[in-house]
């Protein structure tokens, strides 16, 4: 049967940076080693995919690069 983790990430406000991004790509990781779907929760908020939305969008180089996507 297919599985599929639809949210995890790291709360970025009490997290150093380095942390967040070792557990976002170890997560990843493991998921995609046991062949798992997976999204990262979320795009712009706490947990965001991006360092700002504002004026343009910025995507976090750093979240990127441990989600395998930069």
């Amino acid at each position: 049967m297919p599985l599929y983790c639809g949210e995890f990430g790291v709360y970025r406000a009490f997290t150093p940076p380095d942390s967040r991004y070792r557990w976002l790509s170890d997560v990843v990781k493991t998921l995609e080693k046991h062949r798992i779907g997976w999204a990262m929760w979320d795009y712009k908020g706490g947990f965001a995919l991006l360092e700002t939305d504002k004026p343009e969008p910025i995507a976090d180089e750093g979240t990127l690069r441990a989600l395998g996507l930069g």
